[in-house]
C-alpha cells in the first residue's frame, strides 16, 4: 500500500477541533467528544458504505461510550492491526486566568506568548518552535487527532489494503482505565464474530524533551501498576490527656515519610527501588470512616516485582511506621505530663500489622454463617449508595473489623481497584523477533521530511494498551482475589501486543501545554511505514504460501536500532 499524503496539516486541524470540544474527565465534555468523533467518523466514505463497522459500545454508568471502528481488508485476511487513543483530559485547575482560552488554541498561544510562559523555549534567533497549545493536547489530543487523519487515508485506500486496521478511540481512562476494561468482552466478541486476529495496538504517549534532535523512543514495552492501600486503626485520647491516644493521621504521615522520602524503602522487594505515589487520603472528613480511622492509596508501577515481595516488604514499613509514632507517642505524653506536674507511666500497648485476607480469614471464624457472601452484599448496598470503590473498601474493612476487634492501633494492608498488568515484547519468542524486525524496518523507512529520529526503547508508563495482551498477569491476579476487597479485575486474553509511541511537547497537565507540530506528520507517517512493513510481510508469506518452490524467507532475528532512523523514501515500496 502506498500512501502518498503528508497529513500534518489534517492532523493539526483535527487537533485543534478537538482541544475545541471539553473532555473533562467526569464532566458531560466526555460524552459529547465521543459523539462528535463517532458522528465525523460516519461521514467518512467507507463507513457510509459499511455503517455496520462502526460501532457505540456503552459503559456501564450509561453515561460514556467508546469507539470501536473496522475497516476491513478484502478477501479472508485476519491479520488486525489496532490504533488506540483516548479523549478524557485533566481538568482546568492549573489554568489559572488562562481558562477562558484553554479550548481555543489560536488565541491561547497569542495569552500565553504575552505572559512570558513560553520565554523558556525560544531559540537562538528568539523565534519559538513550531507548537500547538491546548488542553489535553499532549496528554492525548494530538495522538487521537494523527490517528483519524491517517484513518481516513487508510480508509480511501481500503480496497487494497492487506491487513485489517481496527481503531478504538476510549473515553473514562482516567477511572481507572474504564473504557479499555468496558471494550474487552466487546473485542473478543468481535475477533470471533469478524476472524480477526490483533497482531499489534499502537498508542501515543507523551513525553517532554528539550531537545528537538533528541530520538523519540518507540516503546515495545510498558510496565505495570498497583495500588498499594493501608486501612489505619487510630484510638482517641483521654479528656484530661490529649496525648494518651494513637492517631491515625500521625501513622499515616510516618507512611508516606518511609514510602515516598526514602528511595529504598521498597528495595527488598525489587532489584531496583520501587516509587509509590500518595493518590488519595480517607478520613471522616471524606468518607464514612470512624473518626479515630484513615486510609492511604499510592500508586505504584512495578515491572517484574511480584506483588507478594511488595506486600511483604509493606507490612515491614507498616510496623516501622508503628514503632516510630509509639516513641513520638512516647515522648510528647511524657513531656505533657511533667508540663503538669504528674507522674508518668509508660504503658504498653499491642499493635497488628495484617493483609486483608488474614483479616477475611478471622473474621469468616467469628462470623456466624457465610461470610463471603454478606460481603458481596455489602458491596452492593455501597454502591447503591453512590460510594466510591476506595469508600466501599473501607466500609467492608471496619464491618469486619467489627467481628475481629483489632487492637488499637492497627494497620490493614489491602491492594486498590488500580492494578494494570504490565506488557512487553518479549525477543526470546520468535513470533515477538518478528515484530522487532518489523518496527525496525518501519524506522528505517521514516520520511526525512519529519525530520524525527526515533528509536526502539523499553519502559514506557501503564497506558490502555497493558489490557491487550497482559504479561505475568496470573500470580497477581491470584494475589489480588484475595487482597482486594472487590475482588481481581477480569482479564481477557487477547494476545495483542503494544507499541507505545512517544510524542515531544511539553507543560503537560499544565497552562502551557504545547505538542511539538512535527508530531502531526511524524505520527502518521509511522503508521503508514509500519502498516506498508507488515503489508509486505503478508504478502510475502501469501506467496510463500502458494508457491512452496521460491527461496525461503529470511529467519527472523533481533535487530538493533541506532540512535537515529536513518533517512528513507517516504512510506515505502508500493506492494
Amino acid at each position: 500500500m502506498f500512501f502518498n499524503r503528508d497529513l500534518k496539516a489534517e492532523s493539526e486541524t483535527l487537533a485543534k477541533w478537538l482541544i475545541s470540544i471539553p473532555s473533562v474527565t467526569g464532566s458531560r465534555g466526555e460524552s459529547i467528544i465521543m459523539q462528535a468523533v463517532g458522528d465525523g467518523l460516519a461521514g467518512f466514505p467507507y463507513f457510509k458504505a459499511h455503517p455496520e463497522k462502526l460501532h457505540f459500545i456503552g459503559h456501564a454508568d450509561q453515561k460514556n461510550t467508546s469507539i470501536a471502528a473496522l475497516i476491513k481488508a478484502p478477501g479472508n485476511i485476519s491479520s488486525t492491526l489496532v490504533l488506540c487513543c483516548s479523549i478524557d483530559t485533566f481538568g482546568l485547575e492549573n489554568y489559572g486566568r488562562f481558562k477562558n482560552f484553554a479550548f481555543k488554541t489560536d488565541e491561547l498561544k497569542a495569552e500565553l506568548l504575552s505572559a512570558g510562559v513560553f520565554d523558556k523555549l525560544k531559540l537562538e534567533d528568539g523565534s519559538l518552535p513550531d507548537m500547538l497549545p491546548g488542553l489535553g493536547v499532549l496528554e492525548c489530543k494530538a495522538g487521537a487527532a494523527c490517528f483519524i487523519a491517517a484513518l481516513k487515508e487508510i480508509s480511501d485506500h481500503a480496497a487494497a489494503l492487506e491487513f485489517n486496521i481496527l481503531f478504538l478511540c476510549l473515553s473514562e481512562v482516567r477511572r481507572n482505565y474504564a473504557g479499555i476494561m468496558e471494550l474487552l468482552p466487546f473485542l473478543q466478541d468481535l475477533a470471533q464474530t469478524e476472524h480477526l486476529d490483533f497482531y499489534a495496538a499502537l498508542q501515543t504517549a507523551p513525553i517532554s524533551v528539550s531537545d528537538p534532535k533528541a530520538p523519540l523512543p518507540v516503546y515495545t514495552s510498558a510496565q505495570g501498576c498497583c495500588e498499594p492501600c493501608f486501612f489505619i486503626l487510630g484510638e482517641h485520647s483521654a479528656p484530661d490527656n490529649p496525648y494518651s491516644g494513637f492517631s491515625a493521621g500521625l501513622i499515616g504521615a510516618k507512611l508516606i515519610e518511609l514510602l515516598e522520602l526514602n528511595p529504598a524503602a521498597l528495595r527488598t522487594a525489587a532489584l531496583e527501588p520501587l516509587v509509590p505515589q500518595l493518590t488519595e487520603v480517607l478520613n471522616a472528613r471524606n468518607a464514612l470512616l470512624h473518626t479515630d480511622c484513615a486510609a492511604l492509596c499510592f500508586k505504584l508501577n512495578i515491572n517484574n516485582t511480584p506483588l507478594s515481595a511488595v506486600v511483604e516488604g509493606l507490612k515491614q514499613l507498616s510496623a516501622q511506621a508503628v514503632e516510630r509514632c509509639a516513641e513520638l507517642n512516647d515522648e510528647r505524653e511524657a513531656l505533657y505530663c511533667s508540663l503538669h506536674e504528674r507522674p508518668y507511666q509508660l504503658q504498653l500497648k499491642d499493635a497488628e500489622i495484617l493483609t486483608y485476607s488474614e483479616l477475611f480469614a478471622r473474621a469468616a471464624r467469628q462470623y456466624p454463617g457465610q461470610l463471603t457472601p454478606a460481603v458481596e452484599s455489602l458491596q452492593r448496598n455501597c454502591l447503591k449508595e453512590g460510594l466510591s470503590a476506595r469508600e466501599s473498601i473501607c466500609c467492608i474493612i471496619e464491618k469486619l473489623n467489627e467481628f475481629v476487634n483489632l487492637p488499637r492501633p492497627s494497620i490493614v494492608i489491602y491492594m486498590g481497584p488500580g492494578f494494570i498488568p504490565r506488557t512487553e515484547l518479549v525477543a526470546a519468542r520468535r513470533e515477538d523477533r518478528e515484530h522487532l524486525m518489523l518496527l525496525h524496518a518501519a524506522l528505517q523507512q521514516l520520511s526525512s521530511l519529519t525530520e524525527v529520529p526515533a528509536r526502539l526503547t523499553a519502559g514506557a508508563a501503564p497506558c490502555a494498551l497493558n489490557f491487550l495482551r497482559p504479561q505475568g498477569a496470573d500470580q497477581a491476579l491470584e494475589l489480588l482475589d484475595k487482597e482486594n476487597p472487590l475482588g481481581a479485575p477480569q482479564l481477557l486474553p487477547l494476545n495483542c501486543p503494544g507499541i507505545i509511541l512517544g510524542i515531544r511537547g511539553g507543560f503537560l497537565q499544565r497552562c502551557g501545554e504545547y505538542a511539538d507540530s512535527a508530531m502531526f506528520r511524524y505520527v502518521p507517517a509511522f503508521v503508514f511505514n509500519l502498516l506498508n512493513a507488515l503489508s509486505r510481510h503478508q504478502l510475502q508469506r501469501r506467496m510463500h504460501s502458494s508457491f512452496p518452490d521460491l527461496p525461503p524467507l529470511p529467519q527472523v532475528k533481533e535487530t538493533e536500532t541506532s540512535e537515529k532512523a536513518a533517512p528513507a523514501q517516504l512510506h515505502g515500496p508500493q506492494t
